[in-house]
C-alpha cells in the first residue's frame, strides 16, 4: 500500500462548527468557506469551537493536524459515566428546556456545574411557555417554580414559544 505524499501546502487556520464521527466541518479563517475535514488520528479529537490548523490535500479530504490551545471546554455531564467533551472557547451557554418532555433538575444542574467550573456565564431558556398557559396547572406550576429558583440563583432566566414569542 503506497503512502500518502505529505502536502507541501502551508497550514491553514480555521474554526470547527460541526463534527461527524471522524468527519470535522470547518469554516476556513481566510475565506469564510466551509470545508470538509478529516481528524489523521485518534489523539486530534476536535469539537465544536475548536480552533484548529487544516491542509488541503491533492486527491483527498482535507486533515486536521492541530488544534490550538482552549480557552475552555465544556464537557457533557454524565451521571456515573466518563465526561463527553462537546465544545470548547465558549464566551456563554444558552441552555433551552421545555415543560414537556421535563428536563429533570438534576440534569439541568449538571449542566449548570459544568458551566461554572469552566468560568462561562449562562442564560436559561425556558422554552414552550404556551403549552403552559392555565397558571393552576401543574405543568406551569413547576415551570414557575424552576424559572423563580434558577433567578433567585443569580441565573438569567427567559421563557419563550414558537407560538406566541
Amino acid at each position: 500500500m503506497a503512502k500518502q505524499q505529505e502536502s507541501k501546502e502551508p497550514l491553514r487556520a480555521g474554526i470547527v462548527v460541526g463534527t461527524y464521527g471522524r468527519q470535522i466541518n470547518i469554516v476556513d479563517s481566510d475565506s469564510g468557506d466551509t470545508v470538509e475535514c478529516l481528524s489523521r488520528s485518534r489523539a486530534i479529537r476536535p469539537v465544536v469551537g475548536d480552533r484548529v490548523f487544516w491542509e488541503e490535500r491533492a486527491g483527498a479530504k482535507a486533515v486536521v493536524r492541530e488544534i490550538q490551545p482552549r480557552k475552555n471546554l465544556f464537557e457533557r455531564p454524565m451521571a456515573g459515566r466518563r465526561e463527553r467533551p462537546i465544545a470548547a472557547n465558549l464566551d456563554y451557554l444558552v441552555l433551552v428546556v421545555a415543560p414537556i418532555p421535563q428536563t429533570t433538575e438534576q440534569e439541568l444542574d449538571r449542566y449548570l456545574v459544568t458551566a461554572e467550573h469552566i468560568g462561562i456565564d449562562t442564560v436559561l431558556v425556558f422554552n414552550k411557555s404556551d403549552l403552559t398557559v392555565d397558571p393552576a396547572s401543574p405543568d406551569a406550576q413547576i415551570v414557575q417554580a424552576r424559572t423563580g429558583a434558577y433567578a433567585e440563583l443569580g441565573y438569567r432566566v427567559f421563557s419563550t414559544s414558537c407560538e406566541s414569542g
